[in-house]
């Protein structure tokens, strides 16, 4: 599990994306031994390690049933989605989507940690002029936002909260 913990703050996506595969799969079986290590990398990780263990529960909560070991994980998945650091957020998201779209898992989400997802999850389907730059070809201008990948999810992991929950939801929201 060290050499996960390692590889999981690599900047390349491609190893990334592996270690998230090979957790994913190491967790049906041994849900409970790869409790600590997990909740610490989503806690105390950098981006790109909140990523990759995010990204872990895409491999894991497929088709899984066992809701006493994504429990844990709950609280600090939808605390995640205001991270500050785009690939985080995205691979957050794409955890929650999968989770959340589980039928045997969505009953894990409390009332209050449905609508923050909601509201969080709103918030990062705006665009942001911060994250949109021009780049100069000469003759023509590349606009390039860096905040698609993140809408993208948003807009899909709300896609599935309105599939899921749609009457489960607080009168606040």
């Amino acid at each position: 599990m060290e050499q996960y913990l390692v590889q999981s703050k690599s900047k390349e996506q491609i190893t990334r994306n592996i270690i998230a595969e090979s957790i994913g799969k190491l967790f049906i079986c041994h849900e409970f031994k790869l409790q600590k290590p997990i909740l610490q990398a989503l806690t105390t990780g950098d981006g790109n390690q909140i990523a990759t263990f995010a990204l872990s529960f895409r491999h894991s909560a497929y088709n899984n049933t066992n809701k006493v070991a994504f429990q844990p994980y709950v609280d600090p998945l939808v605390n995640l989605i205001a991270h500050k650091d785009l690939e985080a957020k995205q691979g957050v998201l794409r955890a929650l989507q999968q989770i959340a779209g589980n039928d045997s898992l969505k009953s894990l989400f409390t009332v209050p940690q449905k609508d923050k997802m909601v509201l969080d999850t709103v918030a990062d389907t705006s665009i942001k002029k911060e994250l949109i730059t021009t780049v100069d070809l000469g003759a023509f201008k590349d606009i390039r936002d860096a905040g698609i990948p993140v809408r993208k999810e948003a807009f899909n992991l709300l896609e599935v909260m309105t599939r899921q929950f749609f009457f489960e939801f607080s009168p606040v929201c």
